[in-house]
């Protein structure tokens, strides 16, 4: 499993960090649910050899950089989560057929 640092910022002023095994989907759910998330212009990636790495790079730039999006004094374990998106998003799929080929 990857785990990933990442770095969201709006030209030069970083907005938030966080840590994921998944950063495309963090990067998804960040999209729906976090209000300020249309002003990000780039997120950096940085990646980690483990969840502890993770979560010790993630707090060292949080108290390095106080990045404003980011809550004083949070720290929490890593976890996984699965994710539903709000907007539903097409599916591939096939209409099943009751013929029978002879």
């Amino acid at each position: 499993m990857n785990f990933t640092v990442y770095i969201a910022r709006l030209d030069d002023r970083i907005l938030y960090v966080g840590a994921t095994s998944d950063l495309g989907q963090r990067i998804a759910i960040h999209a729906d649910l976090t209000p300020w998330w249309h002003t990000v212009t780039s997120v950096e990636s940085i990646p980690a050899r483990s969840p502890e790495d993770a979560a010790e790079t993630e707090r060292r730039l949080i108290a390095e950089y106080r990045p404003e999006h980011n809550k004083d004094g949070v720290t929490r374990r890593y976890a996984r989560y699965a994710y539903t998106p709000r907007t539903p998003r097409p599916a591939a799929s096939r209409k099943a057929s009751n013929r029978r080929s002879v």
